[in-house]
Order: C-alpha cells, then sequence, then structure tokens
C-alpha cells in the first residue's frame, strides 16, 4: 500500500484498517504523521518512533512499515526491528523536479523485496531509484535501469540521515 499525501479526519482510520492486510506500507513523513495523530518530523529518530509505533499495530509479524523523507527512509516490523537508508547526496543542479520520485522510491523497495533482499539493501534500490527519477520533470522521465540508479549512488554518496 503507498498512502497518499491527504489530510483526511479519515487518514488514520483507514490506514488502521488496512493494515490488517498490508505487507509493505509506504508512507512519507506527513503520512505517517496522519497515521500515528501528531507531526513527524523529517528526521531518522522521528521517523523510526512513529513508524515503530504503527507496526505494533499490524496484525501480522511479517508486516514492514516504510516511511521515507527527503533525507532518508527508514523501515520498521513489529517484532522492533529497524533498517535505514539515507538519500543519495544529488547535487541540487541536477534536481528538475520531484513528481514521481516516491513512486520511484516504492519500485526500488519492492524490486528489492521481490528479490529477496534484506529491508537495508531494498532502502538502497528505493533511494537510488527517487534520486534518478528527481533528475527529470516527469514521473518517470529519469528512469533507468537499476545499476544505473545504483551507480548514481555510488557516484554521490550518501547523506546523514
Amino acid at each position: 500500500v503507498d498512502c497518499v499525501s491527504e489530510p483526511s479526519p479519515q487518514f488514520r482510520e483507514v490506514v488502521l484498517s488496512a493494515l490488517g492486510e498490508t505487507d509493505l506500507l509506504f508512507l512519507n513523513e506527513f503520512e505517517i504523521g496522519q497515521a500515528v495523530g501528531r507531526k513527524v518530523p523529517a528526521e531518522r529518530a522521528s521517523m523510526e518512533e512513529a513508524a515503530l509505533e504503527l507496526a505494533a499495530k499490524a496484525a501480522r509479524e511479517d508486516t514492514r512499515i516504510i516511511v521515507h523523507a527527503v533525507n532518508g527512509a527508514v523501515v520498521a516490523k513489529r517484532d522492533g526491528s529497524l533498517a535505514r537508508h539515507s538519500s543519495v547526496t544529488l547535487p541540487p543542479a541536477e534536481i528538475a523536479g520531484a513528481t514521481g520520485a516516491g513512486d520511484a522510491f516504492a519500485a526500488g523497495f519492492l524490486l528489492g523485496a521481490h528479490d529477496d533482499l534484506d529491508d537495508e539493501e531494498c532502502l538502497c534500490y528505493a533511494v537510488c531509484a527517487a534520486a534518478m527519477s528527481l533528475r527529470d520533470p516527469t514521473p518517470s522521465g529519469g528512469m533507468l535501469k537499476l545499476s544505473e540508479c545504483l551507480e548514481l549512488g555510488r557516484r554521490y554518496g550518501f547523506g546523514e540521515f
């Protein structure tokens, strides 16, 4: 499930009701805030705390709560385990638009999950795909092969998170 940023009063109720049938739940920092009922800053400790809070409500042990923001992303599971990864330090001159970056992030994570990679590796795929997406103003025009997305991450490195 990939959430949509909407300030709806029913957001929390909808997310919690879907959580019982969800394997992977993708949210940004605004959406996780809506789901847990408070503002969640786009910084690692706050995102981890909120993701763990939501993961504790999951019906299944293997449900993963994935929260992404500009500086990085976290994955939380009901057992309290966490994974994290910083975003690619893409130079501002290379950023052409953010439309589609969240979807590229989710696609990268899903590819890693399909390949049975651990959560940190899935997050690496995700942040590299998101960074590649940022290089084009259209939702998908900047997407290239996974190997090229990962090379982008190696070229520019990963920031602090």
